[in-house]
């Protein structure tokens, strides 16, 4: 079992693919991006392939030609981010990427102002926006701060160690979503929005080259959309531990907490101030394998079910049910 199956909450695929009828954007092309079924799209716990959303970012990219997707005062062109990205790869540290960075997109985004900000020995690149866009900014606030977050660290060749994600809005039903997005504590309803940090990282070297840069346009977003791992949080080490081959199956809380030389108790504790479990780590797996497995039509609902670690082809469809709102084969129909 793997990692590299990781999915995403159908949340952000159906929030987007609105978001581009809303802008105009031609639906079946879309549709025909994304490969996900109207009915599909209308489950809430329904969950897909990273590819999905990246290939559907692409049409609105191209339809729209605004890589802020419709959601700022004035189109952003899309090209932009790659022409900037050039001009960034040429920088010396990472203080140098964020300060001119935000220069840039200061002057060719209305609606949308971003800022560096220190405060003692932390830093906070901040995101501030118009009020006008008040309905539809929470896609574009989390998108830009991923953005901001994975690609510097990238061209510093090191993730950068959060403090935590300060937004500017409510508490979602999907937060449970954010700790895949970010590395740290999320705090809703602050002032304005903002990835915090130590200021030392502004320091930092940039390693990657023009060259590197190339290969690397060419896998976004699919790269920004993919699960990043985090070895400060313990339920990235847990899920690591396992996703080894066949491991999620039979392993129990007591193996994986003797691997991480700790007491079950304070594994437990710990995961829970992720906000997560150690059985949800488990599910997500499994829920996570079930769906790359039914993508392949050679495979029977059973066989999908015993790879997983179901004998019992009903129990396999009612846990798949309480994981995604649907049945193995519905959900199969439903990738079309």
């Amino acid at each position: 079992m793997s990692t590299k199956n990781f999915t995403i909450a159908n949340f952000y695929l159906r929030k987007h693919y609105e978001n581009g009828v809303r802008i105009g954007v031609d639906s079946s092309l879309m549709r025909e991006a994304d490969g996900a079924s109207p009915e599909l799209l209308a489950q809430p716990l329904a969950r897909l392939a990273p590819v999905q959303l990246a290939r559907l970012f692409h049409v609105i990219w191209e339809q729209a030609d605004d890589e802020f997707l419709g959601m700022t005062l004035r189109p952003v062109r899309y090209g932009s981010f790659a022409w900037l990205a050039e001009q960034l790869v040429r920088c010396t540290t990472l203080g140098e990427v964020y300060e001119t960075m935000l220069r840039f997109y200061n002057l060719v985004a209305e609606g949308i102002r971003f800022e560096l900000k220190r405060e003692c020995e932390q830093v906070k690149f901040i995101l501030h926006h118009a009020a006008e866009l008040d309905g539809r900014v929470n896609l574009l606030i989390d998108f830009l701060l991923l953005i901001w977050h994975r690609f510097p660290g990238w061209l510093i060749g090191r993730t950068i160690p959060l403090d935590h994600v300060e937004l500017a809005f409510a508490e979602p039903w999907h937060s449970a979503e954010y700790r895949f997005v970010f590395p740290a504590p999320c705090r809703f309803e602050q002032g304005y929005s903002a990835l915090v940090f130590d200021a030392h990282w502004l320091d930092a070297p940039l390693v990657q080259t023009r060259e590197n840069l190339t290969e690397y346009l060419q896998r976004i977003p699919l790269q920004w959309f993919q699960k990043q791992h985090y070895p400060r949080l313990l339920s990235n080490r847990v899920t690591q531990l396992l996703a080894e081959a066949g491991w999620v199956v039979e392993s129990d809380m007591e193996t994986v907490a003797g691997k991480l030389n700790m007491t079950t108790r304070t594994l437990r504790r710990k995961l829970a101030d992720e906000g997560v479990s150690f059985q949800q780590l488990k599910d997500g797996l499994r829920r996570d394998q079930a769906i790359t497995l039914l993508g392949d039509n050679g495979l029977t609902i059973a066989a999908v079910g015993q790879q997983i670690g179901f004998a019992e082809p009903a129990a396999f469809s009612r846990a798949f049910r309480q994981w995604t709102g649907m049945s193995p084969l519905g959900y199969r129909r439903g990738l079309g």
